[in-house]
C-alpha cells in the first residue's frame, strides 16, 4: 500500500507539472501565432493605404516604406523563431504525457479507494504500467522540477483549504500561504 501511495503522489505531481508545461507552451505558441498574424494583417492593410495615411502610423518619423520593410523583416524573424522553437509540438507532447500519467493516477486512486485490500496481481499490473509509461513520456526538465513541484504543492494545499472553506478567495489563500512559508518561518 505504501508503494501505491508513493506512486500516486509522484504521478499526481507529474500530472500537475505536465499540465502546467502544456499550458505554458500552448500560450507561447498562441502569442507567437497572434503576433505573426497581426503584423502580417497590418502589413497587408498598409500596402493598400495611401502613403500619407501610413505615415501617421510609422513611429519615430520613419518613412512609410521603411516601416513596412521593418515589419516585414520582423514577421519573417518571428516565423523563423516559430519554426525553430515549435512550441505547439512541445505543448502537444506534454499533453500526451499528461494523458498517460493521468491514467496511472486514476488506476492507483481506484486501487487505494477500494474497500478491500488490492490484490497482488493488480498492484503488480499497475506498477508495470507505471514504469512502462515513465520510460516513454517526456521527462520533466530538470531546471523546472522544483518550480513545478512547488506549484503542485501549493495547488494541493489550496484544494484542501477550499474543501473546508469553498468561498475563500484563491488569491488571498496564495498570499496567506506565502506569508506563512516565507515571513513567519523566518522569524
Amino acid at each position: 500500500m505504501e508503494d501505491l501511495s508513493r506512486m500516486l503522489r509522484v504521478a499526481d505531481q507529474m500530472a500537475s507539472g505536465y499540465a502546467h508545461l502544456r499550458d505554458e507552451y500552448a500560450l507561447r505558441a498562441r502569442v507567437l501565432d497572434v503576433l505573426i498574424l497581426g503584423i502580417s494583417s497590418w502589413l497587408l492593410a498598409m500596402t493598400f493605404a495611401e502613403p500619407a495615411f501610413g505615415k501617421r502610423f510609422a513611429p519615430f518619423g520613419i518613412s512609410h516604406e521603411a516601416w513596412i520593410g521593418v515589419l516585414a523583416v520582423g514577421t519573417f524573424v518571428l516565423a523563423l523563431i516559430q519554426s525553430r522553437v515549435d512550441w505547439k509540438a512541445k505543448s502537444d507532447s506534454y499533453q500526451r504525457s499528461l494523458q498517460n500519467i493521468s491514467e496511472i493516477v486514476l488506476e492507483v486512486r481506484e486501487l487505494l479507494a477500494s474497500k478491500t485490500a488490492p490484490e497482488a496481481h493488480d498492484m503488480k499490473r499497475v506498477a508495470q504500467k507505471y514504469y512502462t509509461i515513465l520510460r516513454f513520456i517526456d521527462p520533466i526538465p530538470e531546471n523546472r522540477f522544483l518550480e513545478l513541484k512547488r506549484r503542485h504543492r501549493i495547488k494541493v494545499e489550496i484544494s484542501r483549504l477550499l474543501d473546508d472553506h469553498p468561498s475563500l478567495h484563491i488569491g488571498l489563500i496564495r498570499l496567506r500561504l506565502w506569508w506563512r512559508d516565507n515571513v513567519r518561518r523566518s522569524k
